[in-house]
């Protein structure tokens, strides 16, 4: 049972909480240029060009989705649980369990008090002053914030017993194949192999990021008790578990399909390679994945990290404050620029396209050559000169002009609160105007487990999936007019 991850989420959540808490009572500490929220406007506001460069349809509708994927030739793959209340039984072997692990965790940190430790180390440097030196700002910081992870702990045990205890039983689970032209079909996962062998082990992932291969052969699943999901998909739709790899949000293939990219820990990333048909290897379970290399990079923990993308043996992390390309054949950083951005995309030319925080222009890395070109700027003016920042880069027209992208209209004008939605739209990079926008009220990028985006198209913008707000999922097709 995955108990040790959920008290790690709960004390993660008390302690951002906390952090909160002292921001608000003054003891704030400087978060960088965070893009906060900016109150609502008007969405007929949105200035755009002369007409509509784009005309969309929608196909299908899917209304009772919420995770969904869209591959290249326009198939969705929705993933879904089906739930029933745990019963008595199955609550009390599920409490017996976190008891036990929970008393492991306990046994395993041990009660000694951070700060005592401190203390006998200072004593040792000052053996005979009987008062410690007042110049360590650290042991006051370990005695305030020990005194918070001792709270944590108190007030996450019920919570996280709790949590785990009421969760309900799976019964059913699988994925929802959607192809081009109408036809359905539906993969049933065996609930022994994906959650256990007992009922009371059965516990819904809580799955909130999906992402698959650009060839549409392999799907990795992040599951909200840790670690990735991976199955194979066979040109006919059936799909094989191959395992559970060790990591987190963020992940994703790289463009070629070869490799595999995990976050195991802050600044720390695994590649796997992806194999072949022709690999010996290709059909064994457990995964046929392998490990070739850990990338180490020097991210600060307070900064957030917005994107990471792998391409061309480059892996590209980007924060707020910082963006890095490793060069992952030679082991090495290539390159670390000091400034941050929102989002980031990689073009089909293989170049990288970034939302710069600090000058609030969109600007274009030739991977091979580290030149940088600035393309335009990344926000549009409305009538008031309310400047509206463009969020989530979402997709590049395969012609390299047309930008599809996300604003957040709570961010409008300054001062005001996120409305927990986002708007699609088409940002044209000539002539550096609206082209093309959706009504429709979409999820916000950021909200909840990980980042999904509420928006995905194909690689030749022939369709496009949106998670709306209120009516679960759609697909759209997308036609240039002129």
């Amino acid at each position: 049972m995955p108990v040790r991850r959920i008290l790690c989420r709960c004390l993660h959540t008390l302690w951002a909480l906390t952090i909160v808490s002292c921001t608000s009572t003054g003891l704030r500490q400087d978060l960088g240029p965070v893009a906060f929220s900016f109150g609502h406007f008007g969405f007929e506001s949105v200035p755009t060009g002369p007409g509509q460069v784009f005309g969309a349809e929608k196909i299908r509708s899917y209304p009772q989705a919420r995770r969904g994927l869209l591959l290249n030739d326009g198939t969705v793959i929705l993933f879904f649980e089906t739930t029933r209340p745990a019963t008595d039984s199955e609550k009390a072997k599920r409490l017996a369990e976190f008891e036990r692990k929970w008393k492991l965790l306990a046994q395993k940190n041990g009660s000694a008090h951070p700060l005592e430790k401190a203390e006998r180390g200072l004593r040792q440097q000052v053996p005979g002053s009987p008062y410690l030196p007042l110049h360590s700002f650290s042991a006051i910081l370990t005695d305030f914030f020990s005194g918070i992870g001792r709270m944590s702990k108190r007030i996450a045990y019920p919570l996280a017993r709790n949590y785990l205890v009421r969760q309900p039983t799976v019964v059913r689970a699988g994925f929802v194949f959607d192809f081009p032209g109408g036809k359905g079909k539906e993969i049933l996962l065996d609930l022994k192999e994906q959650y256990g062998p007992e009922p009371w082990q059965r516990i819904p992932t809580g799955a909130a990021v999906m992402r698959a291969s650009p060839d549409g052969r392999f799907l990795a699943l992040n599951s909200e008790w840790g670690g990735i999901l991976h199955y194979r998909i066979s040109p006919e739709g059936a799909v094989t578990p191959l395992g559970r790899i060790d990591g987190r949000h963020p992940f994703g293939f790289s463009p070629d399909g070869r490799y595999l990219f995990v976050s195991v820990a802050k600044g720390l990333y695994r590649i796997f390679t992806l194999p072949s048909e022709s690999d010996p290897g290709f059909r064994r379970v457990p995964s046929p994945f392998r490990a070739i290399k850990d990338v180490r990079l020097p991210i600060r923990q307070n900064h957030q990290v917005t994107n990471v993308k792998l391409v061309d043996d480059h892996l590209l992390v980007l924060t707020w404050h910082d963006f890095f390309i490793h060069d992952v054949a030679r082991n090495r950083l290539r390159r670390h620029f000091r400034w941050g951005g929102r989002s980031l995309l990689i073009t089909p030319s293989r170049n990288a396209l970034v939302a710069k925080m600090d000058r609030s222009t969109l600007v274009s890395v030739d991977l091979k050559t580290m030149a940088i070109r600035e393309r335009s700027n990344d926000y549009f003016t409305l009538i008031r000169r309310h400047r509206v920042y463009f969020d989530n880069l979402i997709s590049l027209h395969p012609q390299e002009r047309y930008l599809a992208a996300l604003y957040d209209p709570g961010l409008i004008p300054p001062g005001k609160e996120s409305l927990g939605e986002s708007r699609l739209f088409v940002w044209d990079l000539e002539r550096r105007q609206v082209v093309w926008r959706l009504r429709q009220r979409l999820e916000d990028p950021a909200g909840g487990f990980g980042y999904q985006p509420p928006a995905t198209f194909t690689r030749d913008w022939r369709y496009f999936l949106i998670a709306g707000k209120d009516d679960g999922l759609e697909l759209w097709r997308l036609s240039k007019r002129r």
